[in-house]
């Protein structure tokens, strides 16, 4: 996700492209949301165990209202969003 933060897109999207239950924080960190979520309901589909960890991913905080992010969820097991207070 650094790499996508600090404009070095190239090495982000190789990298996504070596880590498939990473790369939808790399999607996002791009911009490209729809290829985020298609990202992670392969990542479901594929039932690979990384995918548990992405409702907890502070990158997903903008995201955990879209019906996108909810039904991903439900395919998963969790019945609703996962927020995970945090001291600010």
């Amino acid at each position: 996700m650094l790499l996508a933060r600090s404009g070095r897109m190239a090495e982000a999207k190789a990298l996504a492209a070596m880590h498939p239950a990473a790369s939808a924080a790399v999607l996002l960190q791009l911009g490209d949301a729809d290829a985020a979520f298609a990202r992670i309901q392969d990542n479901v589909n594929a039932h690979r165990e990384s995918v548990v960890w992405f409702p907890a991913g502070r990158e997903w905080e903008g995201y955990r209202d879209d019906p996108r992010f909810k039904t991903i969820l439900l395919r998963m097991g969790i019945p609703g969003p996962v927020r995970e207070d945090r001291p600010q």
